[in-house]
């Protein structure tokens, strides 16, 4: 995780929490392959794209755990 950016961890966790890519591309509403390249870091997400993810992973952490 050394030098990832905040976007490329952020949709990371979201990623996870959702349960893969495609469920993670579908969500956000945006082709697979630029959601690659912002997990990548190769390019960062516009903010609302980063912000859904963000809505996500605070979401999860507001669930209650089993």
């Amino acid at each position: 995780m050394a030098g990832e950016s905040i976007y490329a961890s952020t949709l990371q966790q979201a990623l996870e929490i959702l349960g893969g890519e495609q469920k993670l591309a579908r969500h956000l509403r945006v082709p697979a392959e630029d959601l690659r390249r912002w997990l990548a870091g190769e390019q960062d997400p516009p903010r609302p794209f980063f912000l859904q993810a963000v809505d996500v992973v605070l979401g999860a952490s507001r669930s209650p755990k089993p």
